[in-house]
């Protein structure tokens, strides 16, 4: 087989806010839902309703505008950033409007992340994994897919992965116009569909991000029955022209198809393994890079995956607008379409080479050539330590800070949550933060910093202590200043340094765990592991980068102090983001079964 081939998968849960909150509070999956940010205007303040309160909404939905929406909801009409008031009205009394968590004044996404952990976990089985944002992951299953074709009947593979849909396998002019509203359904087939899906899940049709965003208006298809309309937004299976394709002889299949087909086949079971263990659903899409993954991943939500074979990859880029590309939006896409007259990839990818390097010089042309012909080199990497970590609050209009006093107390609330955070990251990665910065968004600074400044100072941890090095900068940064206001605060810690460690690596955890088991693992002082203290029905358990350290421990070698922390928190249950309700305490249940 080719070595150059890759087997790339971007996931992505299907409305993951809303598929929390229905878990959480009990909602049928037929109800239309969505999550509302919290009202800042609250007489008294910003209440604390943590996730286990009961925070669905009936009153006072006006002051609520939304951050996430079923597929039930849109089915109906219903898009992020209306006020929840216009939810209720387009689907009347039986909607369900969830306000987001809350805590220390501000919206509180610990359920969300502990979520979206849980699926990573679970995701990251298939093979490196890299977290893209709080609920979509790339998977590199290369060498997972090598080895299931290795291993696994051809027809049992094929008989999985032919339930996933096919890019480009329709032929053109079947369909004509299609909505987003229709492919976030599931309902696009053909190239002229992949364009479509690219633009719908690079323009905002992605999950939850920031209430900043907005959805742009596309044309609906028109449904003149409710059912109907409803029946597009449930998963289905793959079109006639998808099957086709699937079901060709074996003999007709190419090496990079195989590949993908296997990609599809551990795809589809991990997704499968996210239902069955945390009843959270995922679409996927596969493909032989990063980009084109990302692009492929929308094209049927909700609950189904799309596989992009290279011969339908030109069709899929051919009509999509240059800016659907990360990396060709913003100021430089602007040049690239002023400069040489172009809107869509596939102008672009017939621009001549010189041409191309007159507009961004000779090496980032380059990157634009290939990009435009569906080419990305960017690996998918393991997650590594996060090099800050940080939280902050806007303050719009009548709600500016004016104060010192007013500093203090929302400087209070943005410390004792950093602080928490910081206290998470030193038992993920045994380690502390030696820098705090101060960021401040203000009117004061429009002439100098476009609005924007900031400040720093040594960091010192607890809630009381940031909170006074913070306003020390405030105070610092107000004086001299007349009628100042903040619109705008955050609080970050970086500069990490290394603990020395009190106790014995991963290895060292798993001596004896049958001696262990109903209660925590030991952690005793570090010591030559030998292969009789390693329970090997454990260590079967874990995942094989895992294995593989503790491998090289009982060899002597040395392990990166990284995955050690990482895997050692994982069994102690030292994380919080755990599986939710009814978490495993044995190492067996909670890695769970093999996919």
């Amino acid at each position: 087989m080719r070595a150059d081939v890759r087997v790339v998968a971007h996931l992505d849960l299907d409305a993951f806010y809303c598929q929390v909150e229905r878990a959480a509070h009990g909602i049928d999956a037929n109800v239309p839902l969505v999550v509302a940010q919290y009202d800042p205007f609250e007489r008294g303040g910003v209440r604390t309703r943590d996730q286990g309160a009961r925070r669905i909404l009936r009153d006072g939905l006006e002051r609520h505008s939304l951050i996430a929406v079923s597929y039930e909801a849109r089915a109906r009409g219903v898009k992020r950033n209306m006020r929840a008031i216009d939810a209720r009205r387009l689907c009347g009394d039986g909607a369900v409007v969830v306000q987001v968590p809350t805590r220390r004044s501000k919206a509180d996404l610990t359920a969300y992340r502990r979520a979206g952990a849980a699926v990573a976990r679970i995701l990251s089985r298939g093979g490196v994994m890299e977290r893209a944002s709080i609920d979509e992951a790339y998977l590199d299953l290369t060498a997972n897919a090598r080895r299931t074709l290795a291993e696994t009947e051809w027809r049992e593979v094929l008989a999985t992965a032919r339930k996933a849909h096919v890019a480009g396998a329709a032929p053109i002019g079947g369909k004509g116009f299609v909505s987003k509203a229709s492919l976030r359904a599931g309902s696009a087939d053909g190239p002229q569909a992949a364009v479509e899906a690219c633009a719908a899940s690079t323009s905002g049709v992605t999950e939850e991000k920031t209430e900043k965003e907005t959805e742009k208006e596309t044309e609906a298809e028109p449904v003149d029955e409710e059912e109907e309309r409803m029946r597009n937004y449930r998963p289905r299976p793959p079109d006639e022209a998808s099957l086709a394709w699937w079901d060709r002889e074996e003999s007709a299949w190419g090496e990079t198809e195989k590949l993908l087909a296997a990609g599809a086949y551990i795809c589809h079971n991990l997704r499968k393994a996210c239902v069955d263990e945390l009843g959270y659903t995922l679409s996927a899409g596969i493909a032989t890079n990063k980009m084109l993954a990302k692009l492929t991943s929308g094209m049927n939500k909700p609950a189904s995956q799309t596989v992009l074979c290279p011969d339908h990859t030109e069709a899929l880029l051919a009509e999509l607008p240059i800016d659907r590309i990360r990396g060709l939006g913003a100021k430089f896409g602007r040049e690239l379409v002023e400069g040489l007259d172009v809107k869509t990839i596939g102008e672009l990818a017939r621009t001549p080479i010189r041409k191309l390097e007159e507009i961004c010089g000779e090496e980032r042309a380059q990157w634009v050539r290939k990009v435009s012909l569906g080419q990305d080199d960017d690996p998918v990497k393991e997650r590594e330590m996060p090099k800050s970590i940080g939280t902050g609050k806007t303050f719009r209009g009548a709600l500016a800070i004016r104060s010192l006093e007013s500093a203090k107390k929302w400087l209070a609330e943005l410390a004792a949550e950093l602080n928490d955070r910081c206290e998470d990251d030193r038992d993920e990665w045994n380690r502390e933060p030696k820098l705090l910065t101060l960021g401040l968004s203000s009117p004061d600074e429009l002439n100098t910093n476009s609005g924007h400044c900031s400040r720093r100072c040594p960091m010192r941890l607890g809630a009381d202590e940031i909170t006074q090095d913070a306003l020390a900068l405030i105070s610092k940064w107000s004086s001299g200043r007349s009628d100042w206001s903040i619109t705008g605060m955050s609080v970050s810690a970086s500069n990490f340094v290394t603990l020395e460690r009190e106790s014995g690596d991963v290895a060292e955890m798993l001596k004896n765990a049958k001696s262990t088991t109903g209660s925590r693992l030991a952690t005793p002082a570090a010591s030559p592991i030998k292969a009789d203290q390693i329970d090997a029905s454990v260590l079967a358990e874990l995942p094989e980068e895992i294995q593989r350290e503790i491998r090289a421990s009982m060899r002597g070698e040395t392990s990166h102090r990284g995955n050690r922390a990482a895997a050692g928190s994982a069994l102690l249950g030292k994380r919080k983001g755990g599986v939710g309700a009814g978490q495993k305490n044995s190492i067996t249940s909670y890695f769970g079964k093999k996919t």
